[in-house]
């Protein structure tokens, strides 16, 4: 074990390769009622340190009364490797202030010269590579490099805080009734800049290396990250797997109930738009019939983007009438429907 000197506390204090720091055995004058002055042996002691919660190890240091904490890690720094920067505890231990688990640089370089709010343009595969793990749905946060800080003391912050456990936070859309809407999101901080972006956006560019327009949850639940339910998508069809609006008052999606009392045998309508387009498929007297027109409509006009409703009226049990199910269901199948004789609603 070498034992130092302090840089600034020359003569008081030292500090060792174990991260011990101890006072100096000294004389000190101390002045007597008679008006003389005398020494007075001062012994060598082992300083107590004091650490709050996720922080490191701090020893307060004193001349003429005056105190001032110091991270043990820093005075070993100065008294070893004044001109170094330190990086990070070897072991992950911020306890741990041996010289031999303090690890050092000749200098810090951010990587990136990003400002302000960082866009997603900017993000890579390569960049979320050295940022996460995917399992199961979920990024894990790696070890980062340094790199993508602007200064090493966020850099020690996140290995605290943040490495090795899952990236995100659900973020409830404020603007819905529905409690289960809304996305798992991510922050990421690359230089100067940061943004927060949707898990699920994160996990498609991670593993399949692009981004397209939209990436679509098969399965209509955003809280399903895995990969085998994202797809590729756009805003059109992207809109085709939406889930039931909540002022829907039937339970079921495209199926609408009628107060008029002419209708009253028969009062629950289906519907269903696409791209402008809106087909009456009937009106029936239970919404699970109803919901199960909705559903034959949808499979032919999203095909696998269809948001299916989960209804107990069994397909094979469906009457097939009206003008959708006896003319215009064949020909769109056939590709023989005339588009340009159906009126098609103005996009807001």
């Amino acid at each position: 074990m070498e034992w130092r000197k302090i840089k600034g506390y020359e003569g008081f204090y030292e500090i060792s390769t174990d991260g011990d720091v101890r006072s100096v055995e000294r004389y000190i004058p101390v002045n007597r009622k008679d008006g003389t002055v005398s020494e007075r042996l001062v012994r060598s002691r082992i300083m107590k340190t004091k650490q709050n919660l996720n922080d490191s190890v701090r020893v307060g240091l004193s001349i003429e009364c005056v105190v001032k904490e110091h991270y043990v890690y820093e005075l070993m720094r100065q008294s070893f490797f004044e001109d170094k920067l330190f990086l990070k505890f070897k072991d992950g231990d911020n306890t741990n202030v041996k010289l031999s688990n303090l690890v050092f640089i000749d200098k810090h370089e951010p990587e990136f010269t990003f400002e302000g709010r960082l866009s997603e343009d900017a993000l890579t595969q390569d960049i979320l590579k050295t940022c996460f793990i995917y399992e199961d749905g979920k990024l894990i946060w790696k070890e980062r490099p340094p790199t993508h800080f602007k200064d090493l003391s966020f850099y020690r912050c996140f290995l605290t805080d943040q490495a090795g456990k899952v990236a995100g936070y659900y973020n409830k859309r404020t603007d819905s009734s529905r409690d289960d809407f809304g996305y798992w999101r991510v922050g990421i901080t690359l230089g100067n800049a940061q943004g927060t972006f949707k898990l699920h956006r994160l996990i498609f560019l991670l593993l399949k290396g692009y981004l397209p327009e939209v990436v679509d949850h098969r399965d209509g639940n955003q809280e399903n990250n895995r990969i085998e339910n994202l797809r590729e998508g756009d805003h059109k069809r992207n809109s085709y797997n939406l889930r039931i609006p909540t002022n829907n008052t039937s339970g079921y999606k495209g199926v609408s109930k009628s107060k008029d009392p002419k209708r009253r045998n028969k009062p629950f309508r289906a519907s269903i738009e696409w791209d402008g387009y809106v087909f009456g498929l009937g009106s029936y007297p239970s919404a699970e019939e109803a919901s199960t027109a909705y559903n034959i409509a949808a499979k032919l006009l999203f095909k696998d983007f269809a948001n299916l409703n989960k209804t107990p009226f069994k397909e094979e049990n469906f009457k097939w009438k009206g003008k959708f199910f006896t003319k215009d269901y064949h020909e769109i199948l056939n590709g023989t429907f005339n588009w340009s004789s159906k009126s098609q609603r103005k996009k807001k």
